[in-house]
């Protein structure tokens, strides 16, 4: 099994305040009011000027001062701090509220909007919710999705009919949900789709207005999806057009999902829900076709399984992609399931059955490139001295800009490279890929590595601290895996750990730094090990 990624990045710099996911795409807003973007932009979604896809988040340019972002298909909405509302990408049916049809590379203001709290997107349509507790919508409307009594699409946004004292929105593709002040939640749109959370009003095909959700009550949370969503006060989830016995038919009255409690939010995707604890851990069931329940396996699950490995979370986004986002209290991003963009930001574009952390250390949307000479960004830094080692020894380069970059996580390849170079084991020209000959190398004494045969793609993967135990004591002439190779590099030295000198303080599954990697090799260079 590939090795689960946790990057050591900076929560200071990332300072996550909230999490968004599209079409085979991903955003977070930083703390700083900006936006970054990474996955799927075939259509150039992303505005950066070029359709490529990017594994890594890049911050979009020109939008500042955002508290929350929400995205539809190939458009994005963003919501600002001062209650205005802005918007980009596609246009066809005025789903960016300008007033216009036309497509929009950068954001443009939505006509009309202020003093807006919270916004939700569909397919091709948005809702915001402002502070007088009144919901405006605009966009698409084939289904009557915007609640107005029509169906022809809008603009610029109009009031949602018939609601006021809402506190909590949500949109499903073609469909809407509200939560009012006094518990009750309020649907309307499409009636058909596997999507809509309208299945408790008989055979209609579509509600204009909203109506109100019989059988449900004290609700203070609803998540659109294919199987819709609410919490209630005392934390128990219930849900609606599923069938939790695992038939093949719909469950048109509110029914409790088993086995969740204390929950505080949930989220809907296309074919799976996810459920945030209050404790902390993630839970998930439904479809997983693409391991989007993050527990290992590929197999559907009637009931809510935990997602594997996630714990101290704040907040949770499922797509209508099938991935998910999760933002750790510690301002890490985590993300796992489908990943044929790169939406998971972790620098591959294989999907994931496990949480991986998503990757800030790359610059535009690309992993940054080794080369250069001096480093000026280690002065102070805890391996300053070893930097300087490493360099002195030829066994790193810096970057083209004069730094070094310390903090910045390590592929693989990277980490084999430098590994092996203060062995003496050299680079070789090839037609192939720049690690070849470090790659034959490991084969060939069973280094426990992944980019190897046809796997070449995962040479560019970054690599954590438990892989490279098993490396350093495969060189050392001892094949060992995950604890039992950690505990031999204790045990012989060549590591005290991270927080501690003991497995578990040597935090296996924390992605390596460039300094950590100069580390490990001047810990068993200092030890005297050679290679066996």
């Amino acid at each position: 099994m590939f090795p689960r990624n946790t990057y050591a990045n900076n929560s200071s710099e990332l300072a996550i305040q909230s999490l968004s996911t599209g079409y085979r795409e991903s955003k977070v807003v930083k703390q700083d009011g900006t936006v970054w973007a990474w996955g799927g932009n075939e259509d150039g979604r992303l505005g950066d000027g070029t359709t490529d896809n990017k594994l890594y988040p890049m911050q979009l340019k020109g939008v500042t001062d955002t508290v929350e972002v929400t995205s539809g298909q190939s458009f994005t909405v963003a919501l600002h701090k001062d209650g205005t509302v802005w918007s980009w990408g596609w246009n066809i049916y005025g789903q960016l509220g300008d007033g216009t049809t036309e497509n929009k590379s950068s954001p443009i203001q939505v006509k009309g909007l202020s003093d807006v709290t919270a916004i939700s997107s569909g397919a091709a349509h948005t809702l915001a919710l402002k502070s007088d507790g009144t919901v405006w919508a605009w966009g698409w409307n084939q289904y009557g999705q915007l609640g107005v009594n029509i169906t022809d699409s809008k603009l610029i946004p109009v009031q949602v009919e018939g609601l006021t004292d809402v506190t909590a929105i949500s949109s499903g593709l073609s469909d809407g949900a509200a939560v009012r002040r006094d518990g009750t939640v309020w649907v309307w749109g499409n009636n058909r789709s596997a999507e809509s959370s309208i299945g408790t009003l008989g055979s209609e095909e579509w509600k204009s207005v909203p109506v109100q959700l019989s059988g449900l009550t004290n609700v203070v949370a609803v998540a659109e999806g294919k199987y819709t969503t609410a919490v209630k006060r005392d934390g128990t989830v219930w849900a609606w057009r599923w069938n939790q016995n695992g038939k093949n038919e719909n469950k048109t009255a509110p029914f409790q999902v088993k086995g969740l409690k204390d929950i505080i939010s949930v989220s809907g995707g296309r074919g799976h829900n996810l459920a945030l604890n209050k404790d902390g851990t993630v839970w998930a069931w439904g479809g997983n076709f693409t391991g989007q329940l993050g527990d290992g396996t590929t197999d559907e699950r009637i009931d809510p399984i935990r997602v594997s490995d996630l714990t101290d979370i704040i907040a949770v986004t499922a797509s209508s992609a099938d991935h998910n986002l999760a933002l750790r209290k510690d301002g890490t991003v985590w993300a796992w399931g489908a990943n044929e963009a790169g939406q998971l930001g972790d620098g591959s574009m294989e999907s994931q059955r496990y949480p991986v952390q998503v990757n800030f250390a790359g610059v535009d949307g690309k992993p940054a490139l080794i080369g250069g000479a001096t480093f000026n960004d280690v002065t102070g830094h805890w391996a300053e001295s070893m930097i300087s080692w490493a360099y002195d020894n030829k066994v790193v380069d810096g970057y083209q800009d004069g730094s070094f970059k310390p903090d910045n996580n390590v592929s693989e390849a990277e980490f084999l490279a430098i590994f092996l170079k203060m062995f003496g084991v050299q680079a070789a020209v090839s037609n192939n890929h720049w690690a070849d000959a470090f790659y034959t190398f490991g084969e060939a004494h069973h280094f426990p590595i992944h980019g190897i045969g046809n796997a070449v793609e995962l040479r560019s993967a970054f690599i954590n601290r438990e892989t490279v135990a098993g490396i350093i004591a495969a060189a050392d002439g001892t094949h060992l895996l995950k604890d039992e190779a950690i505990q031999y590099l204790l045990d012989k030295g060549y590591s005290s750990g991270k927080t501690s000198a003991t497995v578990v303080g040597y935090k296996g599954r924390d992605l390596l730094t460039r300094a950590e990697a100069i580390q490990f090799v001047k810990n068993v260079k200092d030890k005297g090990m050679t290679l066996k």
